[in-house]
């Protein structure tokens, strides 16, 4: 990339040089939105020549993906590499990633919505914990009480598992979903 000088300018002394100036800022104004529209219609003279099948490949990326996902869930052992999660063909790398844990709802509040379950748990006192100041729920309190379960303290531990056995006994509980991947080994793939 080309380097751009600083260039010291002089102060504008007149009037008729402040009027140059402006004028000369709205030709170049001028000038730059119509290099920004013909920008833009490149764009989406691209997008139009590439879109569509671009949308198609990944549309059947997908549906591949999940074959492949599939039948890796059912063959997982013999794919994966000893000990890990995933495992390699000639030209790609598979296996499962997991997603974000996400808090979960069963039970009497599976279909209460998230705003409502709020003001439920503000008046609840064991659940009160898990509200934060609007009556919302603290999602984030609830993902830390499965965290804490994992810790090696076991003072955490112990705390946690009184937390979990309210969670239960609400239905409240952590998802963690896999997800299938799968990415090029080599970059000359691409090319």
């Amino acid at each position: 990339m080309a380097r751009i000088k600083a260039v010291k300018v002089a102060p504008v002394m007149s009037r008729e040089e402040f009027e140059s100036v402006v004028d000369k800022v709205a030709k170049m104004d001028v000038r730059r939105q119509k290099l920004v529209a013909e920008l833009k219609k490149r764009h989406q003279d691209i997008d139009e020549k590439y879109g569509t099948e671009i949308k198609l490949i990944d549309k059947e990326i997908a549906e591949q993906q999940q074959l492949a996902g599939d039948y890796f869930a059912d063959h997982a052992g013999e794919l994966r590499f000893d000990g890990r999660r995933s495992g390699a063909t000639k030209l790609a790398n598979f296996g499962v990633r997991l997603g974000n844990p996400t808090v979960t709802k069963a039970g009497k509040f599976k279909k209460v919505a998230w705003k409502a379950l709020g003001l439920i748990f503000d008046g609840i006192d064991a659940l009160r914990q898990f509200v934060r100041n609007q009556p919302e729920v603290n999602k984030d309190a609830i993902l830390d009480v499965f965290r804490d379960l994992k810790s090696n303290d076991q003072d955490k531990v112990a705390v946690a598992l009184e937390k979990k056995a309210v969670l239960d006994e609400y239905g409240i509980s952590m998802e963690q979903t896999e997800e299938f991947w799968i990415e090029p080994i080599a970059d000359e793939q691409v090319k």
